[in-house]
């Protein structure tokens, strides 16, 4: 839908980071106070927000390691 597909991967990659950076832009702006909230991703069991902000963390790492071997 996005055609991602028909992108060129610099582009792609440049797309990628930008919506990176913007959401490490929201994610310093959580307060300490709030990573404890509970939040509910689907049908899933609750977790706290903290836990998904370092869950995406380290799925992110994941995609970088990805890119650069």
């Amino acid at each position: 839908m996005h055609g991602y597909h028909s992108m060129d991967w610099p582009t792609l990659l440049q797309h990628w980071r930008l919506q990176n950076d913007l959401l490490a832009e929201v994610v310093e702006r959580i307060s300490e106070t709030r990573l404890s909230a509970q939040c509910r991703v689907g049908g899933g069991n609750p977790v706290t927000l903290c836990f998904l902000v370092e869950d995406y963390l380290a799925h992110l790492d994941g995609h970088i390691k990805q890119i650069t071997s």
